[in-house]
């Protein structure tokens, strides 16, 4: 129990010294390119590789975010925030991962790792056909509570 709550201060610590990081790295851009004229993206995401330790360059990200949301400006923030998300998602898959038995990781391995995030979706959709369901029974409650109040209300018992 202490280990889990000594391993969730250092997650939490963690995740604020990239939070702090990633607005370092913003306030250092502004600074820098105050007197500069225009950078093309690929300019500023190769500064923004260097001047930060990402695990991932910036560039796939940037198209993948840019393929769903066209025509839209993407921050340099969240650039760097969802590099340090993924590198985090990936911490977690990785040290889940190699907690097999086994000396060689398996694709077994990979997909009990990826679960919880891929299974998200699935447990949405159960919440909501529990969510109805459950409406539903109130509802059936409720009918059957003014049925018997028209049956066995006070009206009948008084003599």
């Amino acid at each position: 129990m202490e280990e889990e709550n000594k391993q969730e201060n250092v997650e939490e610590q963690e995740n604020v010294e990239e939070q702090e990081n990633v607005e370092d790295i913003e306030e250092e851009k502004t600074e820098g390119s105050e007197g500069e004229g225009e950078e093309s993206d690929e300019e500023e995401d190769q500064k923004l590789e260097e001047s930060n330790d990402l695990i991932f360059p910036l560039a796939p990200i940037t198209r993948e975010i840019r393929r769903h949301s066209e025509g839209k400006m993407i921050s340099s923030k969240v650039k760097v925030a969802t590099n340090m998300f993924l590198s985090r998602i990936l911490t977690l898959i990785s040290k889940d991962m190699a907690n097999t038995r086994y000396a060689m990781i398996e694709m077994d391995d990979f997909r009990r790792a990826t679960l919880p995030y891929t299974f998200v979706k699935q447990l949405d959709k159960e919440k909501e056909r529990i969510i109805v369901d459950m409406e539903k029974m109130r509802m059936d409650w409720e009918a059957k509570i003014e049925e018997f109040k028209r049956k066995f209300g006070k009206e009948e018992f008084e003599v």
